[in-house]
């Protein structure tokens, strides 16, 4: 990558990756730890953080609009997937569904944030271009 901002969103995704399976691990008790209620909770939501560095680095490099959707579009499908597991569970199927479900809330959150920050940088690449 040429930019220089890429390179840093770049190895921003990839620590956060590392740190999110490192989370993954103290989640599911492979790491003991000693606050599990801390990691759980940075189970549950962290995955936030690689999902909004991804997004905004595709965002950012891709020259066409359809591969800034591509992440979006695999969560849909994965959310849809999902959604369609929890209408057909029963019993107590169904918490395992929606608690999989519930997962798919925060990589949404780190997608929505990545598109609004390259938006907004978008426009002031925009205003700045319209000054000079």
């Amino acid at each position: 990558m040429k930019n220089r901002a890429n390179q840093i969103l770049l190895a921003a995704a990839l620590a956060a990756a590392a740190l999110y399976a490192f989370v993954m691990l103290c989640w599911v008790g492979a790491v003991p730890v000693r606050d599990p209620e801390l990691w759980m909770t940075l189970g549950f939501f962290f995955h936030a953080v690689p999902c909004f560095f991804l997004q905004l680095l595709v965002c950012r490099t891709a020259k066409r609009p359809l591969p800034r959707l591509i992440p979006v579009l695999l969560l849909l499908a994965a959310a849809a997937l999902l959604a369609a597991g929890l209408y057909n569970a029963s019993g107590l199927d169904i918490l395992g569904w929606g608690v999989l479900l519930l997962l798919c809330i925060a990589p949404a959150a780190g997608y929505g944030l990545a598109w609004s920050v390259y938006g907004v940088q978008y426009l002031i690449r925009q205003w700045k271009g319209a000054s000079i």
